[in-house]
């Protein structure tokens, strides 16, 4: 398996403030309750802050959590090595949750050279109404129209105005419904 880079979250995300960074460690110390101020140095306690200065508060919110940072992983606190390891898992983490959803993201489909499979494409003197014309053909047709048929502004829907109706339909009659016979029992 190929090897990662080490993280380098100066890169990416901007570093935690010095007071943040002493507040993030305060919440960690809490978690240990084998700490007590007689275990705790000066230098400790400065070495510890400087290592959560340099990551992200996001970072620091994973790895001080109580439910799933380092007080859930390990049962006394951490060196600073360790914690720094921590750090370094965590915005690793992060990142890869970002980039796979920078990458997840919906992305438009390719455009594909247009379909004539569906449109007219025998000579334009022979069209039949219900024939579909492609868009490039429509100037070609309005042309025709001009010339053949003296139609002016050809309509590409609808009835044209010489229109007439054969009076061919599925059913018998003009257009308008045949009232219904009356009913005998409705008396």
């Amino acid at each position: 398996m190929e090897q990662l880079p080490p993280y380098d979250a100066s890169k990416v995300l901007p570093k935690t403030t010095r007071k943040s960074a002493e507040n993030w460690a305060h919440q960690l110390f809490k978690q240990f309750p084998s700490l007590t101020a007689t275990n705790l140095t000066s230098e400790f306690i400065e070495g510890v802050t400087q290592v959560l200065e340099i990551y992200p508060e996001a970072v620091l919110a994973v790895v001080c959590s109580s439910a799933f940072g380092v007080a859930a992983k390990q049962d006394f606190f951490p060196t600073l090595n360790q914690l720094r390891k921590s750090c370094d898992d965590a915005a690793f983490e992060l990142s890869e949750r970002d980039r796979r959803m920078g990458a997840s993201r919906r992305k438009p489909a390719p455009r594909t050279k247009e379909n004539f499979s569906d449109c007219y494409t025998g000579p334009i003197e022979n069209i039949q109404p219900g024939d579909i014309l492609h868009s490039t053909r429509i100037p070609e047709y309005r042309e025709f129209m001009k010339k053949k048929h003296n139609i002016q502004e050809a309509k590409l829907w609808g009835r044209s105005e010489d229109w007439k109706d054969s009076g061919q339909r599925p059913f018998d009659g003009p257009l308008s419904i045949k009232p219904e016979e009356p009913n005998p029992f409705e008396k």
